[in-house]
C-alpha cells in the first residue's frame, strides 16, 4: 500500500501496553473509513504488546521497533517524520475510537480547509466504577485560546491533524516535556495562530486509569509546565511574576497538595481578566467563567464560604455546576448500556 496516497495516518505509540492494546488496534481497523495505515510506535515493551500487534495480518499496520525505552514524546516525533499523508490522527493504547471516528473528522477537515487541528467529545469510562461522562463540548477558537489559560481543551487521543500545517511551522512535541505533551504542542499550534476546532461528535472512549505518574515524574512535568505557560502569556502581551505564576498553576493543579495564596490568585486573576479583556483571540465570557471556576474550586477546598460571594465565585458558578454533575455521577447513563452500544458499534 502507497502511504503517499494514504489520507490518513493514526499515530499510536505503545509502551506495555498488553492490557488493552488488541481491543484498542480493533477499534482502529473496524473504522468505517477503511483508507489509512496504522503506524505504530513499540517503545522497547517488556510485555507482549509487540506479540500483540504482530497477531493483527492487516496491510494497513506498519510497525516501528524502538531499540530502547526513549519515552512517548520522542516516540510521537519519530512517529511524525514517517508520515507521508495528508492528515494525522492521535490514538492512545488504550483506548476505543467509535467506528466513524475517521470519517468525520476526514470529512470536516476535507470541507474546512481553514481548520489545522480537529477534537471530538470524548466519553470517559472507568474499569472500577464502571461509569462514564461526556467531557469535551464543541468550542470556537476564541473559546480554546480562553480555556487554554486554565485546562485542556481538547483531548490528545482524539486530535485530528493537518500535517502540512506542522510542517509550514516547524511545529513538533518538545521532547523535554514527559507529561503535558498535547497542552505543549497546543499552545505551540496557538502561538502560530493556527485554527483548532472540536467536533460535537464523541468519537472517542477514554480509558481512565488508576495508574498514575510518581511525585518526582509530576514535579519535573510541572516545572516545564510552568515555563511553557509563561511562554504563552509573554505572546499574548503580558507577562506574571514568578510568584504570581506559581501560585496560579498550584490553584489551578494542585489546590489540595499545595499552598494557594487567595489575595494573591484574586489579584492574579483580575490581571489576567483586564488586560486579556482586549485581545480579540479571547472569548472574554468563557475567559470569566473559567477563571472564576478556579476561584471557586480553591474556595471549597479551603471550606471558605465567604470567599464564594464574590465576583469569581458568580463568574464561576456556571462551570462548577457542570463539573460536580460529573463528578458525582449525576445524570449519567449506565456504563452497561454504553458497554453494549460500544460492542455492537465497533
Amino acid at each position: 500500500m502507497n502511504a503517499i496516497k494514504i489520507p490518513i495516518t493514526v499515530l499510536m505509540s505503545v509502551y506495555n501496553g498488553e492490557g488493552h492494546l488488541e481491543e484498542s488496534i480493533k477499534s482502529i481497523l473496524n473504522q468505517t473509513f477503511k483508507d489509512f495505515c496504522l503506524l505504530i510506535i513499540n517503545d522497547a515493551s517488556s510485555d507482549h504488546s509487540l506479540e500483540i500487534i504482530e497477531s493483527f495480518k492487516d496491510n494497513r499496520i506498519k510497525l516501528i521497533n524502538n531499540e530502547s525505552n526513549i519515552g512517548l514524546t520522542k516516540s510521537l516525533n519519530k512517529g511524525l517524520k514517517l508520515v507521508e499523508s495528508r492528515y494525522i490522527a492521535r490514538m492512545d493504547s488504550d483506548d476505543i475510537a467509535h467506528r466513524d471516528r475517521l470519517k468525520k473528522q476526514y470529512e470536516y477537515m476535507e470541507n474546512n480547509q481553514n481548520v489545522d487541528v480537529l477534537g471530538a467529545q470524548v466519553y470517559h469510562f472507568f474499569n472500577n466504577k464502571r461509569k462514564g461522562h461526556f467531557k469535551y463540548k464543541e468550542l470556537s477558537t476564541k473559546e480554546i485560546n480562553a480555556r487554554l489559560l486554565v485546562s485542556n481543551p481538547i483531548m490528545h487521543p482524539t486530535a485530528f491533524i493537518r500535517l502540512q500545517s506542522l510542517l509550514d511551522n516547524n511545529i513538533k512535541y518538545d521532547e523535554s516535556l514527559i507529561a503535558s505533551q498535547d497542552y505543549g504542542l497546543w499552545l505551540e499550534i496557538i502561538n502560530k495562530q493556527l485554527i483548532i476546532k472540536n467536533l460535537s461528535n464523541v468519537l472517542l472512549y477514554y480509558r481512565v486509569s488508576n495508574e498514575n505518574i510518581t511525585n518526582s515524574f509530576k514535579e519535573s512535568s510541572s516545572l516545564r509546565h510552568k515555563e511553557i505557560f509563561n511562554k504563552w502569556l509573554s505572546s499574548l502581551g503580558f507577562s506574571l511574576s514568578d510568584q504570581e505564576i506559581l501560585n496560579y498553576t498550584n490553584a489551578i493543579y494542585a489546590p489540595r497538595d499545595k499552598e494557594v495564596d487567595m489575595k494573591l490568585l484574586k489579584k492574579t486573576l483580575f490581571k489576567i481578566s483586564q488586560t486579556l479583556n482586549i485581545k480579540p483571540r479571547m472569548d472574554h465570557k468563557q475567559l470569566k467563567r473559567k477563571l472564576g471556576y478556579v476561584w471557586l474550586k480553591n474556595v471549597i477546598f479551603k471550606k471558605d464560604v465567604r470567599s464564594a460571594l464574590t465576583i469569581w465565585g458568580l463568574y464561576g458558578i456556571v462551570d462548577m455546576i457542570i463539573y460536580l454533575i460529573m463528578k458525582f455521577g449525576l445524570f449519567i447513563k449506565n456504563y452497561n448500556v454504553i458497554y453494549q452500544f460500544r460492542v455492537t458499534r465497533f
